[in-house]
């Protein structure tokens, strides 16, 4: 099986049912300094460490942390204080992550070093595949089966078609 199918399927693992809740490694009542120095020193602790689980949540931290600053500018001033190698990290789990950031208690493969390396194209898809299997589990869970190109509320915008063997080109190195 190839990387892309491994993540994929990895993204869509439903067990276990109950996961711990995830907790930052920063506290509400630090100031965004603090919470961004923490977060930070918590990630480069964790990828050295290895430790894979604890690294994802930290990349998904200090990505929410990122996406939550209020202007551009103060982003652009945290941006710069991450070298781009963590930067790409935080970025791309926080985006697959951002809606549901349990899954990665869930996850058996995926690491924090693998999803820097994606392109912003595969990390849209991973995204959409995980909205897409939470969407299909509600659905399931709720006892009703939409009809086959029949959307719920929920309306994910087509990316355009890539062939599996363009994804194989690109992960080709992974394996």
């Amino acid at each position: 099986m190839g990387a892309y199918a491994d993540i994929t399927k990895d993204l869509q693992r439903m067990e276990p049912t109950d996961v711990p809740t995830i907790i930052s490694p920063y506290s509400r009542t630090d100031t965004f300094e603090e919470q961004f120095n923490l977060t930070y020193a918590s990630l480069q602790r964790n990828n050295r460490l290895k430790s894979r689980i604890l690294a994802l949540l930290d990349a998904y931290f200090l990505g929410k942390l990122l996406n939550e600053t209020p202007d551009r500018t103060t982003r652009v001033k945290y941006n710069r204080k991450l070298t781009t190698h963590y930067l790409r990290m935080a970025e791309n789990t926080f985006d697959i992550f951002e809606f549901h950031p349990e899954q990665i208690q869930r996850t058996q493969t995926i690491d924090a070093q693998r999803l820097r390396k994606l392109p912003r194209h595969i990390v849209r898809n991973l995204r959409d595949t995980l909205l897409m299997t939470f969407a299909g589990a509600q659905d399931s869970r709720e006892g009703r089966l939409l009809p086959e190109n029949e959307l719920d509320d929920v309306t994910i915008p087509n990316e355009p078609e890539r062939s599996a063997a363009d994804e194989a080109d690109y992960f080709g190195y992974f394996e």
